[in-house]
């Protein structure tokens, strides 16, 4: 009550982490809602396997018609919104402008759903790896920082670096959504396979357009003795370019 009236009376200010309007200190998000207001949060109805909304697709056991086509090897894929238009910016800002500042707020929105889809549940943390090559060109890997971030906000531990990504053949948002699936299979390896063992992992990444390069990664971990292995991302693509394998060519996953 204290701290409302000190607000109230004596404001301090704080802005959009987006497009620096001024926002309530108790935000905890850092995001107005004019900013908020642009983003296409994923609401039921998804598909329940990888996340998608269902809107324009057609719904058959709760899945999209992806994933009735295809086994994925993860349980679930969570994501915050969907991939386009306001949200793809702010994406991209962070993964090809180095605007770190923004990944806290960000991740903020992805902690939300964490909360919601995983509440109770022991997760360990592990960032979708980048390309050798792509990670040194880049100076980072947007997963790991989204992953550490998350980690730093929930409390939960992050298992970075053991999973890593040899040089993939071909970049994925090249290919069809099959041809995805061929160029990922063998492409990731782990450096101790006791850490996954017994545990429940939440795989940490941007976007999640076909799926492939996220099953691919969850194969490995079960196969190293992980429980059970889901998927949260900050974005997830639409049906009909995933199945297509369409998009900008920015696109990795």
């Amino acid at each position: 009550m204290l701290a409302s009236w000190q607000e109230l009376i004596f404001p301090q200010r704080q802005f959009c982490a987006l497009c620096q309007r001024p926002v309530s200190r108790r935000n905890k998000i850092k995001l107005c809602d004019r900013c908020l207001s642009q983003l296409n949060f994923v609401q039921e109805p998804f598909c329940q396997s990888c996340g998608r909304p269902l809107r324009l697709a057609s719904v058959d056991g709760g899945k999209c018609s992806l994933c009735r086509e295809h086994c994925f090897h993860f349980t679930q894929a969570r994501a915050v919104a969907v991939y386009e238009g306001f949200w793809r910016e702010c994406i991209h800002m962070i993964k090809y402008c180095r605007r770190h500042d923004l990944v806290e707020p960000l991740v903020g929105l992805m902690a939300q759903v964490l909360v919601q889809c995983w509440q109770g549940t022991e997760l360990l943390l592990v960032p979708v790896p980048a390309a050798p090559a792509r990670k040194a060109r880049r100076g980072y890997n947007q997963a790991e920082l989204l992953a550490l971030e998350l980690g730093r906000q929930i409390k939960l531990p992050v298992e970075n670096g053991n999973l890593w990504l040899k040089e993939a053949k071909f970049m994925q948002s090249q290919l069809s959504s099959q041809s995805r699936a061929v160029n990922v299979r063998g492409a990731f390896a782990v450096h101790d396979p006791d850490a996954f063992v017994g545990k429940q992992v939440l795989l940490i990444d941007d976007i999640l357009t076909t799926g492939w390069t996220a099953s691919e990664c969850a194969r490995v971990l079960l196969g190293c003795g992980a429980l059970r292995v889901d998927v949260l991302t900050l974005a997830v693509g639409a049906v009909q370019k995933a199945q297509l394998g369409l998009g900008k060519t920015t696109v990795r996953r």
